[in-house]
């Protein structure tokens, strides 16, 4: 743009001079406006294409800011967009971070939770008598069974008390096949009952450590045996 104003400014002192000070050009006299305006037309006709040429280089040259605008404003769209991904994983890793925090929370609880339950059930194992089973095997006589509840400080004897005894009970049975079972502790058993189903309730939500321990103590045999007692055994006073 400087440029053609320079060019331009010699231009016009090259023709005022031509014209003025030079025997270069001589017009004749008078001239008629036809004539006049060809030679206006002449000697402006160079200006007219030096600034259609300067016209087209700031046209090109804008052209190239543009583009290079263009890819400035994509190069910062790509970066956006990227630090728009890295926001979304971050927020999901947080989002998970939470979730396993509050995961554990809950497991937390319904840990602390079983292990009451497991102590309860613990205890009236614990309370209870050490009555014997008593299966009836005809013409007035009896045979004695070793009973579930014994004493019992952990969770894994009362499993191996209740397992010993259903292999007993069911031994006796398959002797004398037919005869009744009674006990004298079939309220105790059913509260045990209720609590063992309490527990089934809890495990899903309790952490994997206390799930693995469960079943490794046999918490599975512990059920099964309670039950089967609970169907084979009636109250003495039946």
């Amino acid at each position: 743009m400087k440029l053609g104003f320079l060019f331009t400014g010699l231009y016009v002192a090259l023709v005022a001079w031509t014209v003025g000070a030079s025997d270069f050009v001589k017009f004749s006299a008078p001239m008629e406006l036809h004539d006049l305006a060809d030679a206006l037309a002449g000697i402006f006709a160079p200006l007219a294409f030096l600034w259609l040429f300067v016209a087209t280089m700031v046209q090109s040259q804008e052209l190239s800011l543009q583009r290079r605008e263009l890819q400035l404003t994509r190069r910062e769209f790509e970066q956006n967009r990227q630090v728009a991904k890295e926001q979304a994983e971050e927020a999901r890793n947080q989002a998970k971070f939470i979730g396993t925090q509050t995961e554990m929370m809950v497991w937390a609880e319904n840990d602390k939770h079983l292990k009451v339950v497991l102590d309860g059930i613990t205890t009236l194992v614990s309370q209870g008598s050490r009555q014997q089973i008593v299966i009836r095997t005809g013409q007035g006589e009896s045979k004695l069974v070793r009973g579930p509840f014994d004493r019992a400080a952990f969770i894994g004897d009362v499993i191996e008390s209740f397992s010993s005894s259903v292999e007993a009970v069911r031994n006796a049975l398959e002797q004398f096949p037919g005869r009744k079972a009674t006990f004298g502790q079939i309220v105790l058993l059913r509260e045990i009952a209720t609590l063992l189903a309490e527990v089934r309730s809890i495990m899903p939500g309790t952490s994997p450590k206390q799930k693995a321990e469960l079943a490794q103590l046999g918490f599975e045999r512990f059920e099964a045996a309670t039950a089967y007692l609970l169907e084979v055994c009636k109250p003495r006073d039946e």
